[in-house]
């Protein structure tokens, strides 16, 4: 008789904080709810939306970063059922992952902000990195030959990001949520352009002592009267994102953007978080930089600096 040897359960190296204490407060159950080469999203009985990420991915919410390089050997698939435990995660009859002791992983987004004249030169240094290196498709218009569905996305997304400040400056918060129902949803893909841009939005107004009072209400508003225009990705995403948690590297540029400057301080240290945002997905990573410099610009205007 030929014999099998079970493949060991890969080792969990973080999870989210969040996570954990869901799952030290017993089971969840749930099951696939789609698989990528670096990523398994699974989906509890709640509808929440767990990740399952590779190594080479940085955390974020309700994610657990394991020491795989990729998932294509596991062999899941969608629909398949899974339990979460907080000691391990089970698929398909055996363990997939040993959560064994991860290191616990907290988004914490930076509290002190530079002054003016620090703050206007590092968002004209971001907002030339995602003129040369972002790409085309969703808020950036792209070169000709123009294709004319992306090219009005990101015409759209212009007015709305024009609109919003506008609306919060002068307390208007009908503008703000007609403006962002006009936003949700818009766009092709797992997380469309404009849930990308109102989330980096969102992650600029978290930050404690922002300025940015009516927004996050508007988004809150909008999302749970029209749940069914976006991904269950992007729900997931903007609801984090209202609450100050976003994946690690967007919370390491915001602290290069908004961190008073110190001895150490180098151009090329907010040159290295921007490009590692900018490489997020298709052009998702374009999108949230767009939100947030939008939304840091609204905070220079709250503020007083034009």
């Amino acid at each position: 008789m030929a014999s099998t040897t079970a493949r060991a359960a890969a080792r969990a190296l973080t999870i989210d904080h969040a996570l954990a204490r869901l799952l030290s407060g017993g089971p969840v159950f749930g099951h696939v709810h789609s698989v990528f080469s670096r990523v398994i999203n699974l989906i509890d009985t709640d509808d929440r939306l767990i990740s399952l990420c590779t190594r080479t991915l940085d955390d974020a919410p309700w994610s657990v970063r394991v020491d795989l390089p990729t998932w294509s050997e596991l062999g899941l698939a969608v629909g398949d059922a899974c339990l979460m435990t907080a000691a391990e995660v089970t698929a398909r009859g055996r363990c997939i992952i040993d959560l064994d002791a991860p290191q616990e992983w907290h988004a914490r987004l930076p509290r002190a902000l530079a002054d003016d004249a620090t703050m206007n030169a590092r968002t004209r240094a971001l907002h030339a990195l995602v003129v040369s290196s972002g790409t085309a498709g969703g808020a950036l218009s792209g070169p000709s030959p123009i294709d004319p569905f992306a090219d009005a996305v990101a015409e759209r997304l212009d007015v709305a990001r024009a609109a919003i400040v506008r609306a919060e400056t002068a307390g208007d918060r009908t503008a703000l949520v007609a403006t962002v129902e006009r936003m949700l949803g818009l766009g092709p893909g797992l997380t469309p352009a404009g849930d990308d841009v109102l989330a980096g939005l969102a992650l600029v107004a978290a930050r404690p002592g922002s300025r940015i009072a009516l927004l996050p209400g508007a988004i809150a508003d909008v999302l749970a009267r029209h749940p069914e225009r976006t991904t269950d990705l992007s729900r997931t995403m903007l609801r984090e994102a209202l609450a100050g948690r976003a994946r690690q590297s967007l919370i390491d540029l915001l602290e290069r953007l908004c961190s008073p400057p110190t001895a150490d301080s180098r151009p090329d240290a907010l040159r290295a978080a921007a490009e590692r945002v900018l490489g997020i997905g298709h052009t998702s990573g374009t999108d949230l930089v767009s939100g947030i410099l939008t939304g840091l610009r609204l905070e220079r205007e709250l503020r007083g600096f034009m």
